[in-house]
């Protein structure tokens, strides 16, 4: 009797064993799946020319991103603006962290992507609610920025809504139009060479950022209707025509 009882407490003891091993199997496999997804990511990431996508906005426009293995990159805007990062990546999400020199002034910018796959292309798409960005900050493949660019042009052209008649109160404008996707027309007063100025009897005079080849298809006193999101009441940012009258 003694001998059947310890040979049922030795099997009871290898079944234990047993089960201890596969959950311990279990976690590894989970852990290594874990980590090649985020292998992965960095491989996408770091293998990749990444190129802004209509961003216009002033000192910073057509920005380019680069990301090293080692963790660090650069974020430069076509005039040279910007500089070295430093960045992480984790669950689909980016983590990207850049400190420069504004105006003499020391400062830290923080920006938060998400890596998503549209139509078998790969986008970094910003939170614009880190740091109350409000702008839509899209970094798609180099080789890929100009079917990209439609591509994203025609989703935004679908996303906007038309502008209301401005508010004087940039408080008020602030809440309901900042950050959000406009549709917007009003007739050109003055041309820059990366802004244009528009009004009509909806609101005053708007300056508007956009493409250099948008800007040579217009001039003063052409009506346009662009597509773009307001920083303020005063300027719109990311503006590309969706209907031009010349």
């Amino acid at each position: 009797m003694k001998s059947g009882g310890s040979n049922d407490r030795r099997k009871q003891q290898m079944k234990e064993i047993k089960r201890f091993f596969a959950l311990a199997l279990a976690l590894l496999m989970a852990l290594s799946l874990c980590a090649c997804g985020g292998d992965s990511m960095a491989a996408t990431l770091v293998s990749t020319d990444w190129v802004a996508v209509l961003d216009y906005g002033g000192t910073y426009s057509n920005r380019q991103l680069s990301f090293q293995k080692d963790g660090t990159g650069t974020l430069l805007s076509d005039s040279g603006k910007g500089g070295d990062i430093t960045w992480s990546a984790k669950d689909g999400i980016i983590e990207i962290e850049q400190r420069m020199t504004v105006d003499g002034d020391n400062v830290i910018r923080k920006y938060t992507f998400t890596l998503e796959e549209v139509n078998g292309s790969y986008r970094l798409v910003e939170d614009n609610e880190v740091d109350n960005n409000p702008g839509y900050l899209i970094f798609v493949p180099k080789d890929l920025y100009e079917s990209e660019t439609k591509a994203i042009k025609a989703e935004r052209l679908e996303a906007a809504r038309d502008l209301p008649t401005l508010t004087s109160n940039e408080a008020e404008f602030k809440a309901k139009y900042v950050g959000k996707l406009w549709r917007v027309t009003g007739r050109v007063s003055y041309l820059s060479s990366n802004c244009c100025f528009i009004k009509s009897p909806a609101f005053e005079e708007i300056c508007v950022y956009m493409s250099t080849n948008d800007l040579a298809r217009i001039n003063n006193g052409s009506t346009i209707t662009v597509v773009g999101i307001p920083t303020s009441s005063r300027c719109i940012i990311d503006a590309f025509i969706s209907i031009s009258y010349l």
